[in-house]
């Protein structure tokens, strides 16, 4: 009933993934009052389609998927320093 501009949610991943269906289904969209999630990994968000999450913001320290050059250079001297088998995710 107070209609906040933004959700402040530090749940953990499968929690903040919950919250986000439950208020789908309660119909608080998005475009209205969107979720910043602090507790959101991208292991998280694997299997989730852009309309379950596409309004939404995620805030950690860095996605190691993301396709960009500068990202993939960096996850090529990561891999040469610690190996490839260490993740670089933030999660």
């Amino acid at each position: 009933s107070t209609r906040p501009d933004a959700v402040l949610c530090t749940l953990p991943g499968a929690a903040t993934i919950r919250l986000l269906e439950r208020l789908a289904a309660a119909g608080i969209e998005p475009e209205r009052t969107p979720v910043i999630a602090f507790g959101l990994g991208e292991e998280d968000l694997r299997g989730r389609t852009a309309g379950d999450i596409a309004g939404h913001y995620a805030a950690a320290g860095y996605f190691q998927s993301i396709d960009r050059p500068e990202n993939l250079d960096f996850l090529a001297a990561f891999s040469n320093r610690f190996g490839a088998m260490r993740p670089s995710s933030s999660g």
